[in-house]
Parts: structure tokens; C-alpha cells; sequence
């Protein structure tokens, strides 16, 4: 059988993920039977679905077990087939508007489920994903009916995979990104009441959500025989309270907003890059010529800024664009424009040169950054100077790594006359002698074929179009 396991889905006994072919399937073991028939004979996995929450989901079961056998399937109940997310991304590769919006997303859902008499029994920031600008949940068996008095058992996780990240960069300006990747967990409340500067303390939410949680957490760890006693005494949380609860977060969350410079190194790139109007028309132009000769269906886009280049890629006929730059405030506006116009784009933080590495348990439960980004074609406009000569990184390596992400591209040559790499070398030594047009060409044809090159500025700039020898 072609069926492989999903490396970030072992944590849950009722279920794991798995990839047959190009189908996404859940395996609902027997322990979760009981769950899942439950919630699929109420109707929630329907309503869900057409409420928008729940990404779409199907049995399958007869069609799998009728034509396989082996050990897939010992302990197995239920086969479902999921709708395939075009892009896997998490949460420390979002902007600050994206984990927002995923936030809410949680939230929401659960209303809608407490309402149903269900819950979300787990919040892991994991379990949302996004189809261009709209979040989804992906995983069904986190829904469990609601019992009287049950409180929230995932309160805890959405406060430090949801709540304390967007807390750092609102109250502080500090980037959440970093700590995120660091510990895959989410930022705890210790940490973020160190980082957290005292006069932003002293709201009743940050008090209730953070402080007591802090002091909660810090007992228990110096009374460690007493958190059982503590959870025996307390009294059950009627629905209403509990609903209160995911409605105060709801509303506290949503009045959120980065606290952040309006500028960055690359934040305005878009209205203040150094070539003329024409000049611009005509990578647009291009970039369609290359997105209708070579029909790509999924393209990444390298140095996305803030996705006027995602966006053409999608006019002229992409189904979907993965947008990747370093710069928050240019992957903020990428959003923005992505969700005002509603478009097929994912615009992520990355840094090209430390791209997200595979991480968690046994260094796969988080894929890095390569193993997901295999698209149809690649853009990399105004993108290679800043491998080559922003971070050193050798033209024949660069120009490697850029073309093994898709089996067809268009990248964007900028000598050093140009006013943007003079400006990158006005304040170091220029000690890029490899970094020359002739030497890439002779990299870019070591793997590829060139198509085309086309000159589209004064100071020499062109767009070289490639493709992967075969």
C-alpha cells in the first residue's frame, strides 16, 4: 500500500492522519469509535462543514476496507477522507493577523459546538490551517460532546498557543515568531509575564487570563502534591460560564493589534523600490507569460513582499500561491491584500536563509520549510541579491536552492550597478566577486535550462525564465 503516516499526528489515541497517494485519511481506532459515531450520527461533522468551521470530511470506510487488508488497519473503526490543504503551515510562520484570525476561528467553533452540546477537548493552534486567507480546523475528533459542569481541559493550551503570542507583540512589539519556533508549545505564562512590562499588567483580562495562571502554575510547582486537591474542590462550570468565557476571550482578542513600527527595511518596498513604472508593468507582464506558458498550478513565491506579484500569478491563472518573505510588516499587507480581495494566496514569514527546519518529536512532527514547499513553479523577483549578497550565501548555492523548489521558474537577475545593491553595498565591502551575470548563467545551467531572459531595466536587470533538466 502507498498509505504513510503523518509524522505530527501520533499524540491523539483515538485517530491518526495518513497520506494514500494525493487523499488525506483519518484512521478512527477503536478507542475513539464511541466518540466519533456520537458526533457524525447528531450531525455535527455535517453542520460543522457547512458552517464553514470544519474542513470538509467523508466516510470512507467501506470503499478502504473492502479493497484492503494488512496491518493499516488492525485497531481501525472508521476511515475519513479530508479535503487536502493546498499548503501545511504553522503557526510561527503567520503574521500577527493570521494567528489572530486563527484565534477567533477556535473560538468560534467552539460557541457554535457548545451550543450543539459539543466541545473542542484540545486547543492546539496546530489543528487550524489556512485555504488562502480563510482558516479551517482539520481535526474531527478533537469535537467531544459536552457534559454538565465540564470545564474548558484545553484553556490552558489555547492561552499559550493562541493567547500569549499575540499578548508579546501587542503589549510589547516583540515578535512572537521567534519565541514560537523555539517551543513549539507556545509561550508560557512565566514568560510572558517577564517580558510583559508591569503598567501593561493591570487590566482585568490580563490579570484573570495570565497573572493567576502564573501564580496558579508557580504554586503548583513548589506544592507539586497540590493540584489534585485543588481540582477536587472546585465547582462544576455551568454552560453559561463556560460560554462566558470563550465570549471574554473572543471579545479581548479581537480588540488586539501588533504593536509595531509602520516601517520596516522592506514594509513599503512595494511603493518605493527603485525602478520606474514601465519597468514594473513588465515583470507583471512577464510573470503572466510565464504563469500561462508553463500553466502552474500551485506557485511559491520568493520574496513576496507585499504579494502584488501573487497576486498577477493568480490573475493570470495559478490556482494557488504560497507567499514567503521575512519582513512582518510586508506579510501583514500580503495578508490584508489576500483577504480584502479574497484570493488563493498564503502569504508566510520566512527567512530564506533559516527557512523553518523539521522539528518536535524525532525532528518530524514539524516539517521543515523544504519538505513542504514543492510547488509546480517558483518566482524569485528581486529575491537572489539578498541570498547572495545580503547573507554571503554563494551564487551556486542560491540559485540550487531556489530551482529545487519547482520544476520551472522565473528569477530576477540585479546587477551591482543597480541602485539597490549599491545601496547593499554602500555600508560593507564588496567582496562578491562570483556575483556577476556571466557566473549566473553558468550556475543557473548547471540544473536548468533556460527559456528565456528578458532585460527590464536601465541598470540591467532581467528576469531569467527556467526549467529543470529532466
Amino acid at each position: 500500500m502507498s498509505i504513510k503516516s503523518v509524522s505530527g499526528s501520533y499524540r491523539d489515541p483515538s485517530g491518526s492522519v495518513y497520506v494514500d497517494g494525493d487523499k488525506i485519511i483519518r484512521k478512527v481506532s477503536e478507542e475513539g469509535a464511541d466518540q466519533y459515531q456520537w458526533i457524525r450520527e447528531k450531525g455535527i461533522i455535517k453542520l460543522s462543514t457547512e458552517a464553514g468551521f470544519l474542513v470538509q470530511s467523508q466516510d470512507v470506510t467501506k470503499k478502504y476496507l473492502a479493497n484492503n487488508r494488512g496491518t493499516f488497519f488492525f485497531d481501525c473503526h472508521a476511515i475519513v477522507e479530508h479535503q487536502k490543504i493546498p499548503f501545511i503551515s504553522y503557526p510561527y510562520e503567520w503574521s500577527f493577523q493570521q494567528l489572530k484570525k486563527a484565534a477567533l476561528h477556535h473560538l468560534d467553533f467552539q460557541v457554535f459546538l457548545l451550543e450543539k452540546n459539543c466541545i473542542l477537548k484540545d486547543a492546539s493552534a496546530y489543528n487550524v490551517q489556512f485555504i488562502g486567507p480563510q482558516p479551517i480546523f482539520i481535526d474531527l475528533l478533537s469535537i467531544d460532546r459536552y457534559v454538565d459542569g465540564d470545564y474548558w481541559t484545553g484553556y490552558r493550551q489555547f492561552c499559550q498557543q493562541f493567547l500569549y503570542p499575540l499578548l508579546l507583540t501587542s503589549k510589547t512589539g516583540v515578535n512572537f515568531h521567534h519565541f514560537y519556533r523555539g517551543t513549539l508549545e507556545g509561550i508560557d505564562s512565566a514568560t510572558l509575564t517577564k517580558l510583559v512590562p508591569l503598567h501593561k499588567k493591570l487590566s482585568p483580562n490580563f490579570l484573570m487570563h495570565v497573572s493567576l495562571q502564573f501564580m496558579s502554575e508557580s504554586y503548583s510547582i513548589k506544592n507539586p502534591n497540590s493540584s489534585q486537591q485543588r481540582v477536587s474542590r472546585q465547582a462544576p462550570l455551568s454552560k453559561a460560564r463556560y460560554e462566558a468565557l470563550l465570549l471574554n476571550l473572543r471579545n479581548w482578542i479581537s480588540r488586539m493589534n501588533p504593536k509595531m513600527g509602520d516601517r520596516t527595511v522592506w514594509g513599503n518596498y512595494e511603493f518605493s523600490n527603485t525602478y520606474a513604472t514601465n519597468e514594473n508593468e513588465m515583470k507583471h507582464q512577464e510573470v503572466k507569460k510565464f504563469i500561462k506558458q508553463f500553466l502552474p498550478s500551485t506557485v511559491l513565491d520568493l520574496g513576496c513582499n507585499s504579494g502584488e506579484f501573487s497576486e498577477t500569478a493568480i490573475e493570470a491563472g495559478a490556482k494557488y500561491v504560497v507567499g514567503c518573505d521575512f519582513d512582518e510588516i510586508a506579510i501583514s499587507q500580503a495578508y490584508d491584500r489576500t483577504e480584502i480581495n479574497q484570493l488563493n494566496i498564503l502569504p508566510i514569514l520566512m527567512d530564506a536563509a533559516n527557512p523553518s527546519p523539521n522539528m518536535g518529536w524525532q525532528q518530524m512532527e514539524r516539517e521543515g520549510f523544504s519538505e513542504r514547499a514543492k510547488t509546480d513553479g517558483v518566482i524569485a523577483l528581486a529575491f537572489i541579491h539578498h541570498l547572495a549578497i545580503g547573507k554571503n550565501i554563494p551564487l551556486e548555492q542560491a540559485l540550487k536552492w531556489i530551482t529545487n523548489q519547482a520544476p520551472c521558474g522565473i528569477i530576477e537577475f540585479v546587477p551591482k550597478n543597480d541602485p539597490t545593491v549599491k545601496t547593499m553595498l554602500a555600508v560593507r565591502k564588496d567582496v562578491f566577486t562570483e556575483y556577476n551575470e556571466t557566473n549566473f548563467r553558468r550556475c543557473l545551467l548547471l540544473n536548468n535550462k533556460i527559456i528565456n531572459e528578458v532585460t527590464i531595466s536601465e541598470s540591467g536587470r532581467k528576469l531569467y525564465i527556467f526549467e529543470v533538466k529532466k
